[in-house]
């Protein structure tokens, strides 16, 4: 049996082959390098982004403890704010309240010091007006005490143009009378405390 006889390639078709097969070759290489870099990008991307992952829960794990953990001050902040607004509703209405005046004993308005749009203060000035007993007339002028009075009345500041002093409403019992009578030196002697006398007024019959 004879060998068989293999056709040899001419040498220009040989070279175009080798070359044809470098050239694939070295694509093939480049594409295997790229490839590769870019499944080592792609798992580095993923690994960062698990890494961001897991930073966001943790942040919001925390965040979640700090919510519980200040929830009691916050709730107590709250209390104390609803606590002061309930304190300023009451003192409204205190305010409203107070502005009727109750006399803390019963008795009659003899004088007012003090007219609409005045400002009293807490404690009395002889800046307000006083008013006519019985009248809304505010009395003329200020006035000094009477020279009778004047010793005892001048810290109280009554005088005649200013009968209710530095109080600024005066109460009286109209049903008892103080009767200041004037007598003679001479017979101050004969005055003893408890002794019996009887008054009369002009002004007033049958008194």
């Amino acid at each position: 049996m004879g060998n068989a006889v293999r056709p040899c390639a001419p040498d220009g078709d040989l070279a175009k082959a080798v070359t044809s097969t470098r050239t694939n070759l070295a694509r093939a290489r480049d594409s295997y390098r790229s490839q590769k870099k870019q499944a080592e990008a792609d798992k580095a991307n993923a690994q960062l982004s698990r890494e961001n992952a897991r930073q966001t829960l943790i942040a919001a794990q925390n965040t979640a403890d700090l919510n519980n953990s200040d929830r009691p001050s916050l709730i107590a902040a709250a209390a104390a704010s609803v606590a002061s607004a309930q304190a300023d509703v009451a003192a409204a209405r205190r305010d409203v309240d107070n502005t009727l005046l109750y006399a803390p004993v019963g008795g009659t308005v003899s004088t007012i010091t003090g007219t609409v749009g005045e400002y009293m203060a807490s404690t009395s000035n002889d800046t307000t007006s006083a008013l006519a007993p019985g009248s809304a007339a505010v009395i003329p002028g200020v006035g000094a005490a009477a020279a009778s009075d004047a010793s005892g009345n001048a810290a109280s500041g009554l005088s005649a143009t200013r009968p209710g002093g530095k109080a600024f409403i005066s109460l009286n019992d109209l049903s008892t009378f103080q009767v200041v009578v004037p007598f003679e030196e001479s017979d101050a002697a004969k005055v003893q405390p408890n002794q019996k006398v009887e008054v009369t007024f002009d002004a007033v019959p049958d008194l």
